[in-house]
């Protein structure tokens, strides 16, 4: 979050593309006395603009599936 000018949403997923957690809005005041980690085990993360995930209604679970 070093330099951020704005805050974003923070999306993990598992090996299987499985959302495993979401950290909303973090705040780039939040450098570095705060950091960020999932609770469970994750593969991938996306960084997104703060509401994306709100907006895009996601939740703990979601994944993605393959064409």
């Amino acid at each position: 979050m070093k330099d951020m000018q704005f805050e974003i949403d923070i999306l993990w997923f598992d090996e299987n593309l499985k959302l495993v957690h979401i950290k909303h809005a973090a705040s780039p005041a939040s450098y570095p006395a705060e950091s960020f980690c999932p609770p469970a085990p994750s593969k991938y993360v996306i960084e997104v603009a703060a509401g994306n995930a709100e907006r895009l209604n996601l939740k703990l679970g979601d994944g993605f599936t393959s064409p």
